[in-house]
């Protein structure tokens, strides 16, 4: 199964859903259509699905919508609500719902439980499932264990999970997404090593290969990092 997902990943046949069409849905979804990969992006918002069907970009991103326009013309990207069929009908699944924070300072993985909910629903031997979010550390292998619970088959053997987080900052989103070095950890090897293949096709620059709970930390980390840094700039700024 590795071997003919691989396959399908070289020759662009591999079908993909993108679950969450966002600031990092959406820009994710038309670089991998772009690429040369049959995408169906997945969106909760019936208007938004609306909009990218007709060939438009709801976010405001340089080259976004140029690029939107170029791939649902040449049938590479779709838009649809039903999450559950997209899925079923992918090879691929990448999700890059949002996990805002609460007014108590928690995560809300509302948007992520709703999407892992339907990947269990559409999720089949040979697939690979890819976690783009911001969690907490823990948060991919405790909703592996649930797939696997849900769905009788084992990550690793039967599918591959890797979480590779985002790291796009507004207004370079898809120069990033290309250019920017990926960090891929995955539930076990096997899924790294697949995932690693698939962003080869899209990207342009290193990819350090790791596990699931290291990537977590390390884009907590670096999130950490810059506000530390804003908050520090901010101070100073008050003290002139």
């Amino acid at each position: 199964m590795k071997t003919n997902l691989i396959e399908g990943i070289k020759t662009k046949k591999a079908k993909m859903a993108v679950v969450g069409l966002g600031h990092v849905g959406l820009p994710t979804a038309s670089v991998f259509a772009d690429a040369g990969f049959h995408v169906t992006g997945v969106d909760i918002r019936q208007e938004v699905v609306a909009i990218i069907s007709s060939g438009k970009s709801h976010i405001k991103e340089p080259k976004l919508g140029e690029l939107v326009e170029k791939i649902v013309q040449l049938g590479r990207l779709e838009a649809t609500t039903n999450a559950v069929q997209a899925i079923k009908e992918a090879d691929i699944v990448i999700i890059g719902v949002q996990t805002p924070i609460t007014q108590n300072h928690e995560p809300n993985m509302t948007y992520l439980k709703n999407a892992f909910k339907a990947v269990a629903k559409g999720l089949a031997k040979g697939k690979l499932v890819v976690l783009q979010s911001t969690v907490p550390p823990g948060t991919t292998k405790t909703f592996t264990q649930m797939l696997e619970k849900q769905t009788n088959l084992r990550c690793g053997n039967d599918f591959w999970l890797v979480h590779t987080p985002e790291r796009l900052t507004p207004g370079k989103a898809i120069q990033e997404f290309i250019e920017n070095m990926r960090l891929i950890g995955g539930y076990d090897k096997t899924s790294t090593e697949v995932a690693v293949e698939l962003f080869k096709t899209a990207t342009k620059s290193r990819i350090l290969a790791t596990d699931c709970t290291t990537a977590e930390i390390a884009k907590l980390a670096e999130n950490t990092f810059r506000d530390v840094n804003i908050a520090f700039a901010n101070e100073l700024a008050l003290l002139c």
